[in-house]
This record gives structure tokens, C-alpha cells and sequence, in this order.
């Protein structure tokens, strides 16, 4: 079987003809033979029924005068039926009156005739007639007959029936081999077409030879036409989309390096000048700060405050652009290692607050060092900075595994990072806007900041394939929820020019 599906298609056909044609012309001839060998026999059943009837008319006078010579003789006549291979007739008491044998040879005649009728044994056939007169029945004739003519009709009929298989097949196979282009020919140019696709890439080419043909190969041509035609469409669609994308790509790798750009001008055409009104301001207050008088001294600290606030958001602003531009390549980080280091730095402002800080277990994780570095500062100096008055401020900091999503695959390899207080809190409809550069909850006098710090958080977690969240009722404290995938995309950073 495994090598009849590997042949071409032409010679699949050509065999499965071959072999059907073949198989009922078997069949029929089998049953006609068989049909002719059983009425043969019955023939032969009833020529020789017919022969012992004649045989027992003739030696009815033999057996009621108890006869034998007169017997044999009738039994002679029987020399002229050559398949009768003896016979003989016996008495109403059952006593064997008379025999006769084929050629004169010897036989050993049953000693009582049996009952009435045939029966084939042995490759012979037996019969039993009885001898009646005036419906009385006064003996019995036995036949004896071999099946010669049946097996010599047996092997004519076979020879006969080679020869019309032989016949009958070349036939076929002539019109098989012509027939069989109507299915093979469409086939196998559908598969010529299908393998220039696939080897030169080309949509444009089609199946067939340009006619409509309304059978199932007809449409099954006409299907694969129309879906390579659909395949151009989208393919060319998709090469101009890919031009779309390369283009806006292109605007794209410009944007970045204006922002790259701005981030250099920023970090040195913008701060020099902060820096010496920064400069001047302190020499300023500190040669001129008694002939100014109050006025011009609250100018002057007025000035050197938005300098320094200034400063302060071009630094954060150079640090949310360099999230992306200046990013390290991703290794193993210990968390809990980070962690105790941010806290380390921290260390003299959690003394000036007596704040309490409890760390839990966290992951190790494949993360930028640096970033993660930033992102637990951030979160803890937010912790720090964002308490109730005249309450010891309380931080919990833990991370676990997340458990596998629904479909087994959408949380796997990521952690979550709580950070927790008990701080002030915030009304969550304004959670949208805690994540955005320079937005702001509270006024510059109550909490210092430039409101950026959060939105680094946020795209320090895009980068690294998670996400930020907070929950949070006001006066209640907040928690802060950081995705972070444990194994990221390993791309290459970008560097600044």
C-alpha cells in the first residue's frame, strides 16, 4: 500500500482501472462458470436418472422371472454411455440380480441398493431408481457415473476465461492509459503550477489551460486560481504596507534622533546657561546680597528657585528620554539585591522620618540593572515622600510569581512588584494622570518634584514587558503594582550620538 501511494497519479489511475475492470470481469466469469457447473450437474443428474429409468423399464420382465443372464444383458446396452462406470439391478427382496462394469473390470457391488435418489461422493456421482410396474414397486436399479465431463468443462472454462481476462485487460489498460489523462492532466498541471509558486514566489502565475470546466477538477482549479489571485492582492498589499511601515520607520529612527538630539541640547545647550545664572545668582547674593535690599534679595532667591527647578526638569526630562536611548542590555538581577541598595541610599532620609521598612521575598529576574535601580528609588522616594503628617511612615516592599493565566500561557514567566504604604493616598479617577510626564496631584509647595518620577516607572516597565498600576483610597496609603516579564526580549539598545 505505502508503495502504491507513492506512484505518479497517471499510473494510480491506470492501476485502479486496471485492477476494477479486472475484478468484476473475474467475478462475472467465476459466476457464470459456477452457475453452468451446478445446471451441468443437475443435467448430468437427470441424464442419468433419465438412463436408469429406461434400464429399469427394460428389466422388469428379468426380475419378476427372477432372471439374471436376461438382466445382464439389458445392463450391456450400458457399454455405449462411456461415464457410466457400472451399474445394477437388484430384486424387491433387495438381492443384487445382475451387474455390469465399465471395460469388464472388478467391482465390489454393495450388497443392498440404498434409498432412492443421488448423491456425489468421492468425484462420482451414485443414483437410485426404483423399478416399478403398475405402481408396485419390484426392484431397484444403481448407477454408478464418473465426473470426467464436468472437469473437462471445468478447464475449458477456464482456459476460455484466461483468455477473455487477458483480452478484456489489454483493452482495458489501452483505454485506461487514454481516459486517465481526463482526471491526471488537470492534476498534474495544478501541481506544476502549485511548485513554480512555491519555488519562484510568483502569484501571478495560474492553473489550467484558460477553459472553464464545470466538474469538480473544473472548480478545483478554479478555487486554486482564485486563491493565488487573493494571495497576490494581499502580498502586493503587503509589500506596500511594508513600504508604509519602512517609511514610518524611517520617521520614526529621525524622531529619535531629533530627540536624541534635544536630549544632547538639553544636557548641554540648555544647562550651561542654568548654570551660570546659577553662577551669577550665587555671586550676586554673595557681594551684592546687603545692597539689595528685600525686595531685590526676594528677586533674586526667586530666580535662583526656577533656576534650580529648572535644572531639576531638564534633568528628569533627559532621564525619561534616556529610558529607551540609553538603555543596557538585560542580565540577571536580584531584586532583593537592588532593593536593599536603593534603601542603602535612602538610609539617611528613612532616620529623618523613622520610617519602617519591611522587605519581603522578590525574584531574581533578566532586567537593565541600572533601570531596576531607578524604578525601586522612585517608588520607595514617592513612599517616603507622600506621608501623613505626624505619622511614622510604614513601607512594605514583596514580589511573588504570577500563577499561569486561563490558557496556561498568559502570565507565564512574569512577577509582580508591590510597593506599599500608608501614606496620603489619592482618589483613583485621577489614576490616568498619575502616570503621564509633568502631571502632578498635589502643588509644588506641599510635595517637591516635577511629577515625572512615575512616568519613568512606566516606561521602564514597557520595556521591560509588563506594566504599572496603583490602587489607592485618600488618607488610606497606596500600592503600587509593577508587572515585569522574567525573561524580556533581548533587544539592542539604543546608545545616545
Amino acid at each position: 500500500m505505502a508503495a502504491f501511494r507513492d506512484l505518479p497519479i497517471r499510473r494510480k489511475l491506470t492501476v485502479i482501472i486496471m485492477a476494477t475492470s479486472s475484478a468484476a470481469l473475474f467475478l462475472a466469469c467465476a459466476a457464470f462458470v459456477l452457475h453452468d457447473l451446478v445446471n451441468f450437474r443437475r443435467q448430468l443428474v437427470a441424464d442419468l436418472s433419465t438412463l436408469a429409468t429406461i434400464i429399469g423399464a427394460n428389466s422388469t420382465g428379468a426380475i419378476l422371472f427372477n432372471d439374471p443372464a436376461r438382466a445382464e444383458e439389458t445392463l450391456k446396452a450400458l457399454s455405449a454411455e462411456s461415464h457410466v462406470l457400472w451399474a445394477s439391478i437388484y430384486s424387491q427382496d433387495g438381492r443384487r440380480l445382475a451387474g455390469y462394469v465399465q471395460g469388464g473390470g472388478a467391482v465390489e457391488f454393495p450388497l443392498a441398493p440404498q434409498a432412492s435418489g443421488h448423491r456425489f461422493t468421492g468425484g462420482r456421482l451414485r443414483l437410485s431408481t426404483p423399478v416399478v410396474l403398475d405402481g408396485e414397486r419390484i426392484g431397484t436399479v444403481l448407477l454408478e457415473s464418473d465426473l470426467g465431463e464436468i472437469r473437462e468443462r471445468l478447464v475449458r472454462y477456464v482456459g476460455i476465461g484466461a483468455l477473455v481476462l487477458l483480452a478484456s485487460s489489454l483493452v482495458a489498460l489501452l483505454l485506461s492509459s487514454m481516459l486517465q489523462r481526463v482526471v491526471s492532466e488537470p492534476i498534474l498541471r495544478l501541481a506544476q503550477t502549485a511548485h513554480a509558486v512555491s519555488e519562484r514566489k510568483d502569484f501571478s502565475v495560474r492553473a489550467g489551460d484558460g477553459e472553464t470546466h464545470g466538474d469538480e477538477l473544473g472548480l478545483l482549479v478554479a478555487a486554486f486560481n482564485e486563491m493565488l489571485e487573493q494571495i497576490e492582492r494581499t502580498q502586493k498589499s503587503l509589500v506596500e504596507r511594508t513600504r508604509e511601515v519602512e517609511r514610518i520607520n524611517q520617521e520614526l529612527a529621525r524622531s529619535n534622533r531629533e530627540l536624541e538630539s534635544f536630549a544632547s541640547v538639553a544636557s548641554h545647550d540648555l544647562q550651561e546657561p542654568l548654570r551660570k545664572i546659577t553662577a551669577f545668582g550665587d555671586r550676586l547674593q554673595s557681594h551684592c546680597g546687603e545692597t539689595l535690599g528685600d525686595k531685590g534679595r526676594d528677586y533674586l532667591e526667586r530666580m535662583r528657585s526656577a533656576a534650580t527647578r529648572m535644572q531639576g526638569l531638564i534633568e528628569d526630562l533627559l532621564a525619561y528620554s534616556r529610558v529607551t536611548t540609553r538603555g543596557q542590555p538585560f542580565v540577571s538581577v536580584s531584586l532583593a539585591r537592588v532593593t536593599r541598595e536603593v534603601l542603602s541610599d535612602l538610609e539617611l532620609r528613612l532616620e529623618r522620618t523613622g520610617a519602617r521598612v519591611e522587605v519581603g521575598e522578590l525574584p531574581t529576574i533578566e532586567a537593565d540593572p541600572t533601570q531596576m535601580r531607578q524604578l525601586f528609588q522612585n517608588l520607595l522616594s514617592n513612599a517616603l515622600k507622600f506621608q501623613r503628617p505626624g505619622e511614622v511612615p510604614r513601607i512594605r516592599v514583596e514580589g511573588q510569581m504570577m500563577p499561569p493565566g486561563p490558557r496556561g500561557a498568559a502570565a507565564v514567566g512574569r512577577c509582580q512588584i508591590r510597593v506599599e504604604d500608608n501614606g496620603i493616598g489619592f482618589d483613583e479617577k485621577y489614576l490616568d494622570r498619575l502616570f503621564k510626564p509633568f502631571q502632578r496631584l498635589h502643588g509644588r509647595s506641599a510635595y517637591e518634584g516635577t511629577g515625572i518620577g512615575l512616568a519613568i516607572c512606566e516606561k521602564i516597565a514597557v520595556r521591560h514587558g509588563g506594566s504599572i498600576t496603583a490602587r489607592s483610597v485618600p488618607g488610606q496609603g497606596a500600592c503600587f503594582l509593577v508587572e515585569l516579564s522574567v525573561r524580556p526580549s533581548r533587544g539592542v539598545p539604543h546608545e545616545d550620538r
